[in-house]
């Protein structure tokens, strides 16, 4: 049976992926690993976003369907150079690497998060992309949010930000494993990035009416149907 690899996004967790596991045929093989800069590993980080989908992908089985929600896609599109997976859902991911612009606003974000942490998430929870999000929906996630590293979360925004990615766009265009990229009709950077995507056969998109980024929060049943169907694809 296909072992199905949940990875999260930045400032998430593991449990972020509850309500989408929750939906999910109970007989499958579920792993979800912290990504590196999360949870409550001290281990020493690496330097580059390609040396942290290297060590990543040693805790991933080969023949997996990798699911990866935004930081989580990202990573989970780079791990397909180096694992031999299976399938592929990615949700709220860019395959594009940002420009500079991009690379400022992440080191400007790992600097705000190293200095005041608390200051930090309360400034990231009102981010234009989550503004899909209830209030309620913020308080769900500041737990978790609040749980990290400040220092480790800086590492994770300036090292695996987009600005700081390598293209992945050839390795979505040449994709042969079968693949669902979800993205929020409200995420409209996302949306047009998508949309002019090269994209292989292998992979399908689908613009989710009336949701935003965090389609794991906001529209979980969408990303269990999406699972499913490319793991009964598999089967």
């Amino acid at each position: 049976m296909t072992p199905i690899v949940l990875l999260h996004g930045a400032l998430g967790a593991p449990s972020s992926f509850d309500e989408v596991r929750a939906r999910l045929d109970r007989s499958h093989e579920v792993c979800a690993p912290w990504l590196p800069g999360h949870g409550p590993s001290r281990a020493p980080l690496p330097e580059t976003f390609e040396l942290a989908a290297a060590e990543l992908a040693r805790e991933v089985p080969r023949g997996a369907l990798l699911v990866g929600y935004s930081l989580g896609g990202r990573l989970a599109l780079a791990l397909t150079r180096a694992v031999a997976c299976a399938g592929l859902v990615l949700v709220g991911a860019h395959a594009e690497p940002g420009d500079d612009a991009r690379r400022a606003w992440d080191d400007e974000q790992a600097a705000a998060a190293r200095l005041d942490f608390q200051a930090f998430v309360a400034s990231w929870e009102r981010l234009p992309v989550f503004a899909t999000q209830s209030d309620d929906d913020r308080a769900r996630q500041r737990a978790t949010r609040l749980s990290h590293d400040g220092a480790r979360v800086a590492w994770a925004l300036s090292t695996l930000g987009q600005g700081r990615m390598p293209d992945l766009s050839p390795t979505l265009a040449a994709q042969e494993a079968p693949t669902r990229w979800l993205v929020g009709e409200r995420d409209a950077r996302l949306v047009a990035s998508a949309r002019r995507a090269r994209l292989s056969p292998a992979v399908r998109l689908t613009i989710v009416p009336d949701r935003g980024h965090n389609l794991i929060l906001e529209a979980p049943a969408v990303v269990a149907a999406a699972i499913e169907s490319v793991h009964k694809e598999l089967s």
